[in-house]
């Protein structure tokens, strides 16, 4: 399940979340394997082309997509263009979290 922008700061904020082996920098891309059915979307709409289809099968049969380790920007153009509710979550930095004043 993806999650909201707000969640998913304050996730990696309190540290829930770690970068996976493969990973060495945020943002990054996580694809849950089984749930992928392999339509290639989220490769082709990749702008920096860090997704690729895996040569292993997942239990349903198909190729599904993974993370090359670097370079995500953090864009969610592969999560808004795949078809699977939850197959993809995209991790980013957390935004500066020193407020700024407002003058009314």
């Amino acid at each position: 399940m993806a999650l909201s922008a707000d969640l998913n700061e304050r996730v990696l904020l309190e540290g829930k979340v770690s970068l996976p082996e493969n990973v060495k920098e945020l943002p990054w891309v996580i694809v849950e394997s089984e749930l992928c059915k392999g339509c290639d979307y989220c490769v082709v709409s990749c702008p920096p082309d860090v997704l690729e289809m895996s040569a292993e099968i997942n239990r349903r049969g198909y190729r599904f997509s993974m993370y090359k380790g670097e370079g995500c920007t953090g864009c969610g153009i592969c999560y808004y263009n795949c078809p699977e509710p939850g197959a993809i979550t995209v991790y980013r930095k957390p935004k500066d979290t020193k407020a700024k004043k407002v003058l009314k």
